[in-house]
């Protein structure tokens, strides 16, 4: 829910603990407490996505979880987050847009150890839209006060042993198998690359075929699969088996296009060499996302989506029932996915 910055205040300081979201100038002078926090001007509240800089969004903890510990963590030990989660519980994790941290974890979160074997969710932060580029993100330890716009943040949270938590998802876009792409090469920009076999450039193939940027390309790769794997000599890691189908709760990965410049696209994920693409196939968002409701339970802890998705479906004052919280620049559920909507279950065992 939104709610004005002196009631989010009075709840730190009843002892509730807190996921927070809002602008840096919401977020700064909060009283210390049991809270995390990250920088966000776009959220999806139950009178709709709205644009919103004079309030914060509350996700409150629920009852069952225990609150373990809050720590920063620097690009250099990224690795250690899923390693220090508690063996039953989660992690929420909050990073800087655009970081090293960010960027580093984008690139490497799927070859991590254990990565997949510990339940890790959470989101990039982000500023308004017209900031972008101007503004730093942020993200705050409302224990002890301390901002970083720089490291990693992580909530770790433990469960009593009746319960446990499951990441799902949200993923609107399925893919368009009538053209298979492969790249050369691993990382955050693409130009040439193979389609349907043949020597292509990626960005002269899409504004040929009137294939909308604002729509991702998508993988059914799922990187905790037990796969076949090298190092490349760039230090990437590439592919030699696949698995048959989707996966990921029978979504698709998406990888979605920030600027397009001359034959080159930058993105807002990295893409992995020897890994199969497709282009999406387009769909409105309020259709498919309702289609998808039907398969959410009533356990459901806390949720978040993608600023693309605010943007280019045209979420503003549209409601997406039941799933409410920030709008982000980034979303974590084990790596980093993007155009996705993600949510934590607390489930009881048995």
């Amino acid at each position: 829910m939104l709610a004005e910055k002196n009631i989010v205040a009075d709840m730190i300081r009843s002892g509730e603990t807190l996921m927070l979201s809002g602008t840096e100038e919401m977020l700064t002078g909060l009283p210390n407490g049991n809270w995390i926090g990250g920088t966000s001007s776009y959220f999806m509240n139950d009178d709709g996505g709205q644009k919103n800089t004079d309030k914060i969004f509350v996700m409150n903890m629920p009852a069952d979880v225990k609150l373990k510990e809050v720590k920063f963590y620097d690009s250099e030990h990224l690795a250690d987050i899923s390693k220090e989660s508690p063996d039953n519980g989660f992690t929420y994790l909050l990073m800087p847009f655009g970081t090293k941290a960010h960027l580093n974890y984008a690139e490497k979160a799927p070859f991590y150890p254990g990565q997949f074997n510990k339940i890790t969710i959470g989101w990039v932060a982000g500023v308004s839209l017209e900031d972008l580029g101007k503004k730093t993100t942020k993200v705050y330890n409302g224990q002890n006060g301390h901002v970083s716009d720089m490291d990693a943040l992580a909530m770790h949270c433990s469960l009593p042993d009746n319960k446990y938590a499951m990441i799902s998802t949200i993923n609107i876009y399925e893919a368009d198998k009538r053209a298979t792409i492969v790249f050369p090469n691993s990382g955050f920009e693409v130009g040439d690359c193979l389609i349907n076999g043949e020597q292509r450039n990626i960005v002269s193939y899409m504004k040929g075929n009137n294939i909308d940027f604002k729509y991702p390309i998508v993988s059914s790769f799922q990187f905790g699969s037990a796969i076949s794997k090298r190092l490349d000599t760039s230090g990437y890691t590439s592919f030699t088996e696949y698995p048959p189908a989707p996966d990921h709760s029978g979504n698709y990965v998406n990888v979605s296009f920030a600027n397009i410049k001359d034959d080159k696209a930058q993105l807002y994920a990295p893409i992995f060499k020897d890994v199969k693409y497709y282009f999406a196939k387009p769909a409105d968002y309020l259709t498919e996302f309702n289609k998808n409701l039907t398969a959410v339970s009533d356990e459901m802890a806390f949720s978040f989506s993608c600023i693309l998705n605010y943007m280019n479906s045209n979420l503003e004052g549209k409601i997406t029932k039941g799933m409410y919280g920030p709008f982000t620049f980034g979303e974590i559920a084990y790596q980093l996915l993007n155009q996705t909507l993600v949510y934590l279950d607390i489930k009881t065992k048995g």
